[in-house]
């Protein structure tokens, strides 16, 4: 009886030992500890990366990662590994020291239970899904020194509600725990935590960047006559999401923009020339079921568009193409249009570029190729016309 409790006893011991006392050679200069559920990476040179790792080469410490609690990189080592703590899904702290300078793609990814990050103040790079599916996170802070965010990098954080960014960020902003790039023409995260009900994009966002909107709440959105591109998966898994206006601004729209928007019901499109999209861009939102809003005179052409064709039912309305003011991104405004004795005359055209001429109904009158930097069109009658080219529009009056 008491062999067998010694044997019991050393049983535990060993247990213990290796539960709370484990330690991890990374390199020749730096080392691992696990001791009462906090992991410590250190070095002890003056400045060490930690190493990257992959499904091929596994973190040392991954069949223990269920004991992982809190993770604290030290003084000194100036980075977090490629999937250094992947599926640590207990962990629920992370402390950087001021000597971490970036943090690998996927590097705490699917920790689900993390609830706390304290940045270091010279981080400078957040890469690719580095916080992807960290369920619990509900605040991040971005330091002044970060010059990249990868993409992905806080996608499925269900919870987080504030993102802000250090004021003297050169790269990035924030606006009510939003994230843009500094002079806000891209839209980078909308924190899936927000409960607003209705969001207004600023007038300034040019790009409303890949996976932006992922799982947002509000039941309404307003895209401003400023937004050009609308990136891949911008808008998914925006289920209350109803309704959407598509500005005459936007020129592109990539795969699986609206994906599992299962809620929307009717899309208004404000372009005459109906965009090229993916079959992916509404993937599962049905839309037989769904209500086309197209300007007055183009719905033949919606009919016949790719995915367009697909939406149930078509309805026009009138569109006021004489309110568009649009300009290049590197805020020239290039191309002009003046008419005399019903000649249009149009500059600053790019040869080998096209461009189009329609009326206010948004009919096509001319379409054509640049031949040189100025052309000549007569027009059949008098009125209002638009002139698209090089990303930007422009109006005027032939009498």
């Amino acid at each position: 009886m008491k062999i067998r409790s010694i044997l019991i006893l050393c049983a535990i011991s060993i247990c213990f030992v290796v539960s709370w006392g484990q330690t991890w050679k990374l390199t020749e200069t730096m080392t691992a500890t696990l001791d009462k559920n906090v992991f410590t990476v250190s070095t002890t040179k003056n400045s060490e990366e930690m190493p990257d790792y992959n499904w091929v080469t596994l973190p040392l410490w991954f069949e223990e990662r269920g004991d992982i609690h809190s993770v604290v990189i030290a003084d000194k080592v100036t980075s977090v590994g490629t999937w250094a703590f992947m599926h640590c899904a207990n962990i629920k702290s992370v402390t950087l020291s001021n000597s971490v300078t970036s943090i690998g793609g996927f590097g705490f990814y699917n920790c689900y239970n993390l609830e706390s990050v304290k940045m270091s103040a010279k981080l400078e790079t957040i890469a690719g899904a580095a916080f992807k599916l960290c369920e619990s996170l509900s605040e991040i802070e971005i330091p002044a020194s970060v010059s990249l965010i990868g993409g992905e990098a806080f996608l499925g954080c269900r919870k987080l509600k504030t993102i802000r960014v250090n004021a003297d960020n050169p790269d990035f902003s924030s606006d009510n725990s939003v994230l843009y790039n500094k002079n806000k023409t891209i839209l980078i995260l909308y924190s899936e935590g927000k409960n607003d009900a209705i969001f207004e994009i600023p007038s300034t966002v040019e790009i409303i960047e890949s996976s932006a909107f992922n799982n947002a709440s509000f039941d309404s959105i307003s895209i401003p006559n400023s937004v050009q591109e609308i990136r891949d998966n911008a808008f998914g898994l925006c289920t209350n999401l109803t309704s959407i206006t598509i500005p005459n601004s936007v020129i592109r729209i990539e795969n699986h923009a609206f994906t599992d928007c299962t809620g929307l019901i009717t899309v208004t499109i404000e372009r005459a020339n109906p965009l090229a999209l993916n079959d992916s861009t509404f993937r599962r939102v049905s839309l037989k079921s769904a209500t086309l809003r197209v300007p007055t005179g183009r719905t033949k052409a919606y009919q016949e568009a790719n995915v367009w064709k697909d939406f149930g039912k078509f309805v026009e309305f009138n569109f006021d193409y004489s309110s568009i003011e649009q300009t290049r991104r590197d805020g020239t405004c290039p191309v002009s249009a003046w008419a005399h004795d019903g000649i249009l005359h149009i500059t600053g055209l790019q040869p080998g570029k096209p461009f189009q001429i329609f009326n206010l109904a948004g009919q096509y009158i001319y379409k054509g190729i640049a031949k040189s930097e100025e052309v000549q069109i007569a027009l059949p009658t008098s009125g209002i016309y638009v002139v698209s080219a090089e990303e930007q529009s422009t109006k005027v009056i032939v009498k």
